[in-house]
């Protein structure tokens, strides 16, 4: 369904830099929080 990340530190690091600071200026955000995939996981398919 979607592709692999084959660049991990750049994905870590586009979201980190835009999507969480965009998450944090949510309107009426108490907290964020983070969830990450098991190390196993990350760079295989679903």
């Amino acid at each position: 369904m979607y592709d692999t990340r084959t660049d991990i530190d750049a994905f870590e690091r586009h979201f980190n830099d835009v999507h969480i600071p965009l998450a944090k200026q949510y309107p009426g955000l108490r907290r964020y929080t983070r969830g990450d995939e098991p190390a196993a996981a990350i760079g295989e398919p679903c």
